[in-house]
């Protein structure tokens, strides 16, 4: 009975250990905070194999490290921001991106709420999480959106957030920070192999209603990916269409 709870603990040992490297190894990756020019800042990091040791910068949101090269381009409209994220290597060849992520932290005072796609109407709430609680969603290609909202008491978009790609599986969360603010992330840590790493990340804090800024997100999202949706039929109008 000794020698099997030696050997259970020596187990339990090793997989916590093994567990503590993975977790290190997911977030000892540099930080590159850039501000945008609507003022805020979003982190963003990226996980890869071949590894980069250390990120320098060689212009405005421009950087080279470990034989990659990286660059971030806004377009900056109005309150809005989109930032392209453009990854490649030196030589051309292929690469794993292990992990992606972005993270932002709000430090306004007016924040009450969460708001995202992923809210369940059955618990009879509009919204995700109060500025008090933290929340964790992951979104899919056919299930939930990678975007949220922060906003006020009366449902003014406070800040939103979110990416151009519908297709991977995204890690959408966030939690109260002891500071007072509340941070905000988005990753993707699903590896996948490629010779070109490209994203756009959104930011909006134009001071409308939740609706029209979940809506504005929506519009560019289908913009950018040239969505037409199909054209309603005269029959869907009729008093007993589909009426069962």
């Amino acid at each position: 009975m000794t020698r099997k709870r030696t050997h259970f603990w020596l187990a339990a040992s090793a997989l916590l250990v093994s567990c503590g490297i993975l977790l290190h190894s997911r977030s000892s990756s540099q930080l590159l905070p850039i501000r945008l020019q609507n003022g805020v800042v979003v982190n963003v990091s990226l996980q890869l194999s071949p590894p980069v040791e250390a990120w320098e910068s060689e212009g405005q949101n421009s950087y080279f490290g470990g034989g990659y090269r990286l660059s971030l381009e806004e377009q900056h409209e109005a309150a809005g921001s989109r930032m392209k994220v453009v990854l490649l290597r030196d030589d051309l060849q292929k690469f794993t991106l292990q992990d992606f992520q972005a993270t932002w932290e709000l430090t306004d005072p007016d924040l009450y709420a969460i708001w995202t796609y992923n809210h369940v109407p059955t618990q009879r709430q509009n919204f995700r999480a109060l500025a008090t609680e933290s929340f964790g969603d992951l979104t899919t290609p056919n299930s939930g959106i990678p975007y949220v909202s922060a906003v006020s008491l009366e449902g003014k978009n406070l800040l939103a957030l979110g990416i151009l790609s519908q297709n991977r599986i995204i890690n959408l969360q966030g939690h109260p920070l002891e500071s007072g603010g509340y941070q905000i992330s988005l990753d993707t840590r699903l590896p996948f192999e490629t010779d070109r790493f490209e994203e756009v990340i959104y930011t909006d804090t134009t001071p409308q209603n939740w609706f029209s800024a979940t809506r504005s997100y929506a519009d560019w999202v289908d913009q950018e990916r040239g969505y037409t949706p199909f054209p309603v039929v005269q029959a869907c109008y009729h008093p007993m269409y589909d009426l069962w």
